[in-house]
């Protein structure tokens, strides 16, 4: 990444921690002041009218079994606890490295220093693949099909993309803003589940 890059957003549709480590030192020096993951959720949510009656009950009291609002808090609830577990359990089988520990903590003091955001879309299921490099002088996007995951052998099946020009550029970055506007927060959970896993 070169010094005029100021924000990186990674969506790669479901979190893998551990195969952020090959190129973290790459994202941590960087000048970008602000890193965001955003992650997806396979789960099933509300629908469309059950999100817009719960948006409108919220200053009212309505049935508890037409409450769509108490029920919208509740499904951000089980998907935060869901994205934790899934977090936990690939972070259970990563092996206690030296090296794997020192991406950990140095994921965890980038949450610390407000560096690092994440976010986790429920609205159904996320299936990016995708990163933006905001820079000074515009954005560049990069997709394609590969997951972020541990190194494996060469796949010939996966293809990725620059796109560098312009309009394209950033009527991408505008639509995955769009997802990132309409995520929860998860940030907190990302760093407890980090810091659990470092004390363990």
């Amino acid at each position: 990444a070169s010094p005029e890059v100021t924000r990186i957003t990674l969506a790669p549709g479901y979190l893998f921690a551990p195969g952020l480590a090959p190129f973290w030192k790459t994202l941590e020096a960087s000048d970008a002041a602000e890193i965001r993951l955003l992650t997806g959720n396979t789960a099933g949510l509300l629908t469309v009218e059950q999100r817009f009656v719960a948006q409108e009950s919220d200053a009212g009291s309505i049935a508890p079994e037409l409450d769509f609002a108490a029920n919208a808090r509740t499904e951000r609830d089980r998907v935060r606890d869901e994205a934790a577990r899934a977090l936990r359990e690939n972070l259970i089988r990563v092996p206690r490295t030296p090296e794997n520990d020192a991406f950990l903590l140095a994921m965890a003091r980038g949450i610390g220093a407000n560096r690092i955001r994440v976010r986790v879309y429920a609205e159904g299921r996320l299936h990016t693949k995708a990163a933006i490099v905001e820079k000074s002088s515009g954005v560049v996007a990069f997709l394609g099909t590969t997951n972020i995951t541990l190194p494996v052998a060469a796949n010939p099946t996966q293809i990725n993309l620059r796109i560098s020009e312009e309009v394209a550029a950033r009527e991408l970055a505008q639509w995955i803003q769009m997802i990132w506007n309409d995520s929860q927060d998860f940030t907190r959970a990302f760093f407890d589940e980090i810091s659990a896993h470092l004390t363990m």
